[in-house]
């Protein structure tokens, strides 16, 4: 079960393959710790279940952030995408 404040792993993974547009991204909180939210207005993730839609054969990388080996959002891959 999810901690409280955190969306659901199954509610994270259906905001992201029905929501347009959506992502999951990795940002750093106030005391330097890893946070995963989903954009737009999806909630925070933990880290575990972020991990886990990271994982997913249909989940892509959206943006690399400042260097190449440190992803920083990922989203549904798209039909037809390469």
């Amino acid at each position: 079960m999810a901690r409280k404040g955190y969306t659901s792993l199954k509610r994270a993974v259906d905001y992201l393959l029905h929501t347009p547009d959506s992502c999951l991204r990795k940002t750093h909180g106030k005391a330097g710790t890893r946070e995963h939210w989903l954009f737009p207005d999806g909630g925070e993730v933990s880290e575990k279940d972020a991990l886990t839609i990271i994982a997913r054969p249909d989940i892509v990388v959206r943006d690399h952030g400042l260097l190449d080996d440190y992803p920083q959002s990922w989203c549904v891959l798209q039909q037809g995408a390469h």
